[in-house]
Order: C-alpha cells, then structure tokens, then sequence
C-alpha cells in the first residue's frame, strides 16, 4: 500500500498526517519536542528521531512537506515571514526533514501555506481566519474533533492540497496527450 506522509514543521511542534494512495486518513499527530528549554540543536534532534519513528512505522511512499517561510514553493508562494532567528531555525527543521526523506528514498514535495490555503479555498485576510477555515474544512471532510492541534489540521490540508496539485497535473497532461 502505498502511503503519503505530510509535515506541516515548526520548531516548537510539528503537525504530521498518513494517507494511503485513496486518500483515507491513516493516522495523526504532533512532533513536539519538551521540554521548550531544549536548544535548537536538541530540537533538531529530537525533531529527526521521531520523523524517523514515523518513517520506520509508517514506510510512506511519498511526502510533502509545508514551506516553513511561507514560500517560494514551485508554484511562486509568498516570501519568507518572520524574524531571521525564527525563520534560520525554520529551515534548519526542514533541513532535518529532507535528509530524513532523501536517506529513505522517499520523494517529497514543499508547498507554501499560501498555496495550500489558495488551493483549498482559504482566502482570509486573518491568519486567524485561514486557520480556523483549515480546522473546519478537516473536521467536516475526515469527521475529526475540533479539539486537536492546529498543526495537525494543516498537515492534512497539506495533503489534500498535493492531491488537488496532482490530480491537476495528470489531468493537464492526459489532455496535452489527447489533443494529438
């Protein structure tokens, strides 16, 4: 079975969701290293060793990864948000997280927030309001409580989103093929 792992990553805690190839939501939860006193580096750490619990349980196939910066992505995204500090750490996480991926094999794709949210129909002014339209859209579509870790509503938004992309794609080029 092929399996699709999504990782919304921040420093503090990251969301991450398991689909399988027929996009039923597999399994759930948050990366959150404790205690908040650790360093960056034992953040990185700890950030590694339970992407590699997951990867190791869950063997995906394919992952996609949220742009922790808010952009660029391949589709153009937004640039980077945040302090300098913040957004160093930022891409250091994704760092931990692409060598995890690329020493496993596993292909991955980054998507900004501004596209997964654009994609998905989340156009508020508000972080705020983007959020709280991502948490409504996964507890309607997967029945999920409303009481879970924003993180880990965005990670399947995340998911949905690449699936949107692909399924796109493939029909793009099945009518490129078609049109000869």
């Amino acid at each position: 079975m092929s399996k699709i792992f999504s990782l919304d990553l921040a420093s503090i805690q990251s969301g991450w969701s398991i689909h399988d190839e027929k996009e039923n939501l597999l399994s759930y939860g948050i990366i959150k290293p404790k205690p908040r006193k650790l360093t960056a580096d034992e953040r990185l750490l700890v950030i590694h060793h339970e992407i590699e619990e997951i990867i190791k349980r869950e063997s995906p196939s394919q992952a996609i990864l949220e742009n922790p910066a808010g952009g660029p992505d391949k589709d153009g995204g937004r640039g980077p948000m945040g302090n300098w500090t913040t957004m160093g750490v930022l891409f250091m996480c994704q760092g931990v997280a692409r060598l995890s991926f690329q020493f496993h094999e596993i292909p991955y794709e980054i998507i900004s927030p501004s596209t997964w949210q654009n994609r998905l129909g989340f156009f508020k002014k508000y972080r705020d309001d983007r959020k709280a339209a991502a948490r409504n859209y996964v507890v309607e579509k997967y029945k999920l409580s409303p009481d879970l870790e924003q993180d880990i509503y965005d990670a399947i938004c995340l998911h949905d989103c690449w699936v949107y992309m692909r399924d796109w794609k493939n029909k793009s080029e099945s009518n490129e093929v078609s049109a000869f």
